[in-house]
């Protein structure tokens, strides 16, 4: 049963159950049901195909995104932590034609026409994009800010974001009490999938206020004490997080550990997560599950979950996948994979299994570790490999040090640029993460970062993955200045 068909039944049968609650508005299922049928119809009658939504996390998204799938128009959001060139980009190749907006004056189009929804006004803004062809079968086309490039659109079909949303919903065991917070954009695959379809299919409640009222600015600006004061202000059960979330709510639950009793199941994944802030998460309570995955997969691949739970590992991948190691150490994953990028052919795959570009091993018990990105993995001059998230989780493991970018491709031993907290000695921390690595991946010089990496300062994409050329870019006079330092002390 596909997530469209599920909330129909559960209008049937739990008419008035609570489907989504914002700040001032409340949905049955009922309601939420009759509004995807009048829309969708309303959307079917249209001849354009490519249509986007520009929102912020409100019910109106929810209500325009699954009628949307319904009518089996190609929904391409658009992420409001976009660039302008970002969004221009993903409008042309998209062949958006149609954009849903509260802000009109943002497109360059033509007001075709209006309409209420949820109290509150939303334009359909008419495009002049030509339309493309995606791939057959293709309902929702998600565009990631990447670490470099320009952002492609990843190609899915509702087969697929089905397959999906049922393995999550057995490994994390939503069931109709259950109160999802949603605190990612609606317009991350993650957020979109495994936190409101998955909560949706099964009756649950979908908790979805705009990101300003969560605290949240951007991808990454998070307000620690609002964010969780408001959440826990909602008694929900579960959420969705990435690892700075996760760290600012860690802080927040030590100093008050009354707040977010009512949670039994938080979602990390986007990025490696320090082991340290999944031991102070268990430590205060926090039930705290690391995930994996891509959007070529849909969002999620492997997620940890009640009664099978490793830390420092992603867990175990979903039933509907399968999962290889290659001899250098790839993950591939066969499964519910993309329709291809569009405008591309379909990667190559090896016997249906799509090369993932990340490195991990798995234990006897079947537990993904993740080291990080093949294509990040810089080779000494010594002809050592090492993958720099594994150095950096090393380094994030310790306390105050609460960013790292290593680099030292080419070179004889590596320099990290790092943030940290005022106080700390970056000296010590590091000397303690140097003794859990070998000599060739140790960090011998560091930085002080002029800032947090960001995705306001193209430093860090939307999912908290470091953008390495930005990074090296900004601060490599002083990443070679050690090196030339350390040559003439020689």
């Amino acid at each position: 049963m596909g997530i469209i068909e599920a909330v129909a039944k559960i209008a049937q049968n739990k008419p008035d159950s609570t489907a989504i609650e914002s700040l001032d508005l409340k949905l049955s299922y009922k309601e939420l049901a009759n509004l995807i049928d009048q829309y969708s119809k309303f959307f079917a009658r249209q001849s354009e195909v490519g249509f986007s939504i520009d929102l912020d996390n409100t019910p109106e998204w929810v209500v325009l995104d699954l009628a949307l799938l319904k009518s089996k128009k190609v929904n391409i959001p658009i992420p409001r932590f976009f660039t302008n060139s970002q969004v221009r980009h993903l409008l042309k190749d998209g062949g958006v034609q149609i954009v849903l907006t509260d802000c009109p004056e943002n497109f360059n189009g033509t007001i075709h026409q209006s309409f209420e929804l949820c109290g509150h006004k939303i334009y359909q803004v008419m495009l002049a994009n030509k339309r493309v062809d995606y791939p057959v079968n293709t309902v929702k086309v998600t565009y990631t800010s990447g670490t470099t490039g320009e952002p492609k659109g990843v190609c899915l079909d509702l087969l697929t974001i089905n397959d999906v949303v049922y393995s999550i919903i057995k490994r994390s065991q939503v069931s109709t009490t259950d109160r999802h917070f949603s605190v990612l954009p609606m317009t991350t695959l993650l957020e979109n999938i495994a936190g409101l379809y998955a909560t949706l299919a099964c009756g649950a409640t979908a908790i979805i206020y705009t990101q300003k009222d969560v605290g949240i600015a951007g991808a990454t600006g998070i307000n620690p004490l609002k964010f969780i004061q408001t959440m826990n202000g909602s008694n929900p059960t579960t959420t969705i997080l990435i690892p700075q979330m996760l760290d600012a709510m860690v802080g927040v639950v030590e100093a008050c550990p009354e707040y977010l009793a009512s949670m039994r199941f938080i979602a990390v994944g986007g990025a490696l997560i320090s082991q340290n802030i999944l031991t102070r998460a268990e430590s205060v309570g926090l039930p705290v599950y690391e995930g994996y995955g891509l959007s070529e997969a849909a969002s999620v691949v492997a997620v940890n979950g009640p009664g099978c739970k490793k830390i420092g590992t992603v867990g175990k991948v979903l039933d509907h996948v399968d999962l290889k190691i290659a001899n250098d150490g790839e993950v591939f994953v066969k499964g519910a994979i993309f329709k291809g990028y569009l405008g591309e052919d379909l990667p190559h795959l090896h016997d249906e299994y799509l090369a993932t570009g990340d490195i991990g091993f798995m234990d006897e018990a079947g537990f993904l570790t993740l080291k990080g990105r093949k294509k990040n993995i810089f080779i000494t001059s010594f002809g050592r490999n090492v993958a720099p998230e594994w150095v950096e989780r090393e380094l994030t493991d310790q306390p105050g040090l609460i960013q790292a970018a290593v680099f030292g491709d080419g070179r004889p031993w590596n320099v990290a640029v790092i943030l940290a907290d005022m106080d700390t000695d970056v000296n010590k921390a590091i000397q303690q993460a140097n003794e859990n690595l070998p000599d060739y991946a140790k960090v011998s010089a560091w930085i002080r970062a002029d800032e947090a990496f960001s995705v306001a300062n193209n430093q860090l994409t939307g999912t908290a993955r470091i953008k390495r050329e930005k990074v090296y870019s900004h601060y490599q006079q002083q990443i070679e200045a050690n090196y030339q330092l350390k040559k003439e002390i020689v």
